[in-house]
């Protein structure tokens, strides 16, 4: 990884969360959980607001309306659940931990609770030990990245480049990094963020698909597959390289696989097609999509606005 900074970055970065002030979200539709976690927030920590709502939707009008710190949130709620309601969270408010805690609790939810975007997990019989500790943890890990995010408000150029297994595993683990740099960077809204890290989903894939294959027949562009449904007839084991560099004024991705590549003249035709989905989103969510030759390398980019001047 090669990093350039700029001590004199006159650069206007959203506005950070004034963590001498903690608002805590306790979001559960049983009275009785919202008056025990609420009131061991506030024993524990006079010093923070706690506010509580009994339903997902409400929590969400909450935190559109307010500075919120971190949320306490029930997962099995009705009409909207923990898990839907935390997925709403990671894309209208990435910067907002969630902490899910349920009476129904396994390492199984636990395990699946944290893939999809929990800070931390908690059964509620724990709650009276563990429940102040895991939240000053999470307010900890906060103040660490507003420090992480200032330093990179100087961020002048980077350079990094992984060269990860294809496997599904690692895919998905290298695009939860992307997405967390991307949201570090703050130098795009929320919905880009999203944008930019699905249509990199699509060349990860893409090359997942074409990069164990070997023979000499080329595919069609755009015949990329699900994350959760895609086979692959692997020989050996196919590496995927993925550069992606940063600049002020762009960022770029290069997904290399080591297959025979695919016929890029049909891609045209294949954004068109059923098949061609992946490259649909490719085409739409970024600036620019190149190919080498052979078809299997493809170069995405995105301009990004310029910084406001001071």
């Amino acid at each position: 990884m090669i990093l350039f900074l700029d001590s004199r970055s006159d650069s206007v970065m959203p506005e950070e969360k004034d963590m001498t002030s903690t608002t805590v979200l306790v979001v559960d539709d049983s009275e009785t959980d919202r008056t025990l976690v609420t009131g061991l927030l506030t024993t524990a920590r006079p010093e923070w607001t706690v506010l509580s709502v009994s339903a997902a939707a409400e929590g969400l009008e909450v935190l559109a309306r307010q500075s919120i710190t971190a949320v306490v949130a029930d997962l099995f709620m009705p009409e909207m659940s923990g898990e839907e309601f935390l997925l709403e969270v990671c894309r209208e408010f990435p910067f907002v931990p969630v902490m899910l805690i349920t009476s129904l609790g396994n390492d199984e939810i636990a395990a699946r609770s944290l893939e999809l975007g929990a800070a931390n997990y908690l059964p509620k019989n724990r709650l009276a030990d563990d429940l102040v500790p895991a939240v000053d943890e999470i307010l900890r890990e906060i103040q660490e990245a507003a420090v992480a995010r200032d330093v990179l408000s100087h961020l002048v150029r980077s350079q990094t480049v992984f060269r990860i297994d294809s496997d599904l595993e690692q895919i998905r683990l290298l695009l939860h990094l992307i997405r967390d740099q991307l949201q570090t960077l703050q130098r795009m809204q929320g919905h880009e963020v999203r944008q930019v890290t699905d249509a990199v989903r699509e060349a990860l894939m893409n090359a997942y698909t074409h990069g164990s294959q070997v023979s000499t027949q080329r595919f069609p562009a755009g015949s990329t597959a699900d994350v959760d449904s895609a086979l692959v007839a692997s020989t050996g084991s196919p590496v995927i390289e993925v550069e992606l560099s940063f600049c002020a004024d762009r960022v770029c991705f290069s997904i290399t696989d080591e297959g025979s590549g695919f016929d890029t003249n049909s891609f045209h035709n294949g954004v068109k097609s059923k098949t061609g989905h992946g490259f649909c989103t490719m085409r739409r969510h970024m600036d620019c999509i190149e190919f080498n030759e052979r078809g299997n390398r493809i170069s995405l980019t995105k301009e990004l606005t310029p910084p406001t001047a001071v």
